[in-house]
């Protein structure tokens, strides 16, 4: 029919985005009856919708986090065998999904730990930080970046 749009299976990088919307919108709504608010999210998947969901997430922040219990069933990993997150894990397993789909996930760095001086902080994604495997420390993008640039500079 003209104007409509095909149907079926959506290949790679479209079926990521379009798994992590759904359970975005699955949190959301997950969220909103657990805060017992109004859910208006709009139907659909546009990016309209993903945004205005993201916001009133991030909005909704602190309550989000101060929700006992609160997990999502992902298929982050496996579209045939979805496991329960807790959300903060939930979010760093997306973040680090989307990031590998990009080529973006950092990996070992160069920059020395500042708490112990060593080469030897590796990118954790269950953590979400870079982490040193002498002394422990954490060590966010940001900071290993500034490391880096200030180390090349000197």
């Amino acid at each position: 029919m003209k104007g409509t749009r095909p149907h079926g299976s959506l290949s790679g990088k479209g079926d990521v985005v379009h798994t992590v919307t759904r359970e975005l919108l699955q949190l959301r709504r997950e969220v909103a009856r657990r805060l017992e608010l109004a859910d208006l999210a709009p139907a659909g998947r546009s990016g309209v919708v993903r945004s205005r969901s993201v916001t009133w997430l991030v909005d909704k922040l602190d309550q989000v986090l101060a929700l006992d219990g609160l997990t999502m069933l992902s298929s982050v990993e496996d579209d045939e065998d979805p496991v329960e997150l807790g959300v903060v894990e939930w979010a760093l397993a997306w973040e680090s999904r989307l990031r590998r789909l990009v080529d973006d996930e950092p990996g070992h760095t160069v920059a020395r730990c500042p708490g112990c001086d060593q080469r030897s902080c590796e990118w954790r994604p269950q953590a979400g930080y870079y982490v040193c495997s002498d002394c422990g420390r954490h060590v966010s993008e940001v900071e290993e970046r500034t490391l880096v640039t200030e180390e090349a500079g000197a």
